[in-house]
């Protein structure tokens, strides 16, 4: 079975440790990219081809809508 790749976009570091820690108790998922700004996450959307992005609304440069 294919895992589902995940693209997480989080400016707070607490925050990312904990959708982390969430998905590696799952064998289904696999974090793909984290981005901490919304340029970064648009970058990575386009680059990594996640198959979810888990999205804050608002972050630094570009917000998550």
């Amino acid at each position: 079975m294919r895992k589902l790749r995940l693209l997480i976009a989080e400016d707070k570091p607490i925050i990312q440790k904990m959708y982390e820690q969430i998905v590696s108790k799952r064998d289904d998922y696999e974090i793909v990219g984290m981005a901490s700004n919304g340029e970064d996450e648009e970058k990575m959307i386009y680059e990594l081809k996640p198959d979810v992005v888990i999205t804050d609304n608002q972050m630094p440069k570009l917000n998550g809508i």
